[in-house]
């Protein structure tokens, strides 16, 4: 049984800090910065990951000799809520993450890592473009075409894998357009979320002036102070005539 980990770095890392090294050797394939989180809030400072699920990125990478890109791994609360995501999502806890790679559909990939074992547990979902992948409890399930959960692991990839054939050119462009799409999405969603709170705000500033000026309307005008009759100024000629009248 795989022992699991979970490490606590900054975001924003170029260099895998020592505690990863030391657990499970300097990944070759991934760099820090790849399982942060996809916020751009400056109160999301830390990143979360999963050794095993470094791990089993690492292999998968091996396996395919293809570049993975993640369209998320970890993610801050703030972040999961505004895209949508689960309540209880292991990405929250950075055992998750959305992979794709480019030139091979994702369900390939998966059905390689299960033929040489390196899948024994965790949850796999299908998507338009992307694969989930995460080391909770063993469940299935595909949203490309509707189809129900499976919790046979090897039934299901024994008995009713597809074949591996080679990806066409065509199926290639509509998975990099629909990783485009599910991006946009998600931005979307962020904009209209950050929309709604600048509402909310505004709402609430316009209450608070409507508040003041009905104060200042209620209270009472100040009696103001009559201004003392201010004498004209003499010249300079006055004053010597009265010099000289006094003399």
């Amino acid at each position: 049984m795989e022992k699991e980990k979970i490490f606590k770095y900054k975001k924003g890392l170029k260099a895998w800090p020592k505690e990863v090294i030391n657990y499970i050797g300097k990944p070759k394939h991934h760099k820090p910065y790849e399982t942060d989180c996809n916020c751009h809030s400056s109160n999301c400072k830390w990143t979360y990951c999963s050794s095993l699920t470094l791990q089993r990125q690492e292999a998968s990478r091996e396996l395919t000799g293809r570049a993975h890109n993640y369209s998320s791994w970890y993610r801050c609360k703030t972040h999961n809520k505004n895209i949508g995501g689960a309540l209880k999502s292991q990405h929250l806890i950075g055992k998750a993450c959305d992979c794709y790679i480019k030139g091979m559909p994702a369900n390939h990939c998966t059905q390689k890592m299960f033929a040489e074992g390196l899948y024994k547990n965790g949850g796999k979902g299908w998507y338009n473009g992307f694969v989930h992948n995460d080391t909770s409890n063993p469940r299935l399930w595909d949203l490309r075409t509707n189809k129900k959960k499976c919790s046979d692991y090897k039934k299901y990839y024994i008995k009713k894998a597809e074949p591996l054939n080679p990806i066409t050119k065509e199926e290639m462009q509509i998975q990099e357009l629909n990783n485009k799409l599910n991006k946009y999405i998600t931005i979307s969603k962020e904009l209209q979320n950050k929309n709604k709170e600048l509402e909310e705000k505004n709402k609430t500033l316009i209450d608070h002036n409507k508040e003041l000026l009905k104060r200042l309307e209620d209270k009472p005008p100040e009696d103001k102070p009559i201004n003392e009759t201010k004498q004209p100024a003499i010249s300079f000629l006055e004053l010597i005539l009265k010099w000289f009248k006094k003399k």
